[in-house]
């Protein structure tokens, strides 16, 4: 369960009705969240390697990156890779198995297509620690 919520618009879903081609259009929706998401073994890809450190981990992943997760795992995405120390001995890494479906706005943190298929496609990251979410293509 979701627990304690409350509203807020954090994601902008592509508006294919209206998009006509060029510039893309967007609808903003407004969801609930929870305060603090409680991870369980649905959360991850059969494939990945489900462990009580890896929920610890993701724990401690920036609760805005936590969001926008939350979001994903709603939206079908699973959760893939979680590790901790790299780039910073005090980061979180999560990858999720699938592309993102929507794309988010939240204060702080930094949106970047990644583009690169030695790593990954886009990314989401926090500073000060850096936490990243990344998804593959």
């Amino acid at each position: 369960g979701l627990g304690k919520t409350r509203e807020r618009t954090i994601y902008r879903q592509p508006n294919v009705a209206h998009n006509s081609g060029g510039s893309a259009s967007y609808v903003v929706r407004t969801r609930r969240y929870a305060e603090k998401m409680k991870f369980e073994a649905s959360h991850f890809n059969p494939a990945s390697r489900w462990n009580p450190e890896s929920v610890a981990l993701l724990e401690k992943l920036d609760t805005r990156l936590q969001k926008i997760l939350e979001f994903e795992i709603e939206e079908g995405n699973r959760v893939f890779e979680v590790s901790g120390g790299w780039p910073e001995s005090d980061s979180v890494f999560v990858k999720t198995s699938r592309p993102f479906r929507n794309g988010y706005e939240e204060k702080g943190i930094e949106f970047r297509k990644v583009n690169d298929p030695h790593y990954w496609k886009e990314e989401y990251t926090s500073k000060k620690p850096t936490h990243i979410l990344a998804c593959p293509f």
